[in-house]
């Protein structure tokens, strides 16, 4: 299993995004796709189709957001291992 290093403000990001896509946007695509089928066949009914793939797209991201914080591992720059080159160093190049 992959890890993910990420910052405390980072993981804090990605958790405010996750709540945004589950409590706002969720919602609102919910009422637009039941808007659109009010106004008849879904066949040929773009705003329907449109609604639908946001939707999908949404549901995507809410999946990849959670994967990512499943998999994480908090990465602090202070507590960093500078003995080698590694994600957190600065090394100076001549």
């Amino acid at each position: 299993m992959q890890r993910y290093p990420m910052t405390p403000e980072g993981k804090i990001a990605l958790e405010k995004e996750l709540q945004q896509l589950k409590s706002v946007d969720r919602p609102r695509i919910i009422a637009a796709i039941a808007e659109a089928r009010e106004h008849g066949d879904l066949k040929e009914n773009a705003e329907y189709a449109a609604a639908r793939e946001a939707q999908n797209n949404l549901e995507i991201r809410v999946k990849e957001v959670e994967a990512l914080l499943q998999n994480l591992t908090i990465f602090s720059y202070k507590t960093a291992d500078t003995s080698a080159v590694n994600l957190g160093t600065a090394v100076l190049v001549e």
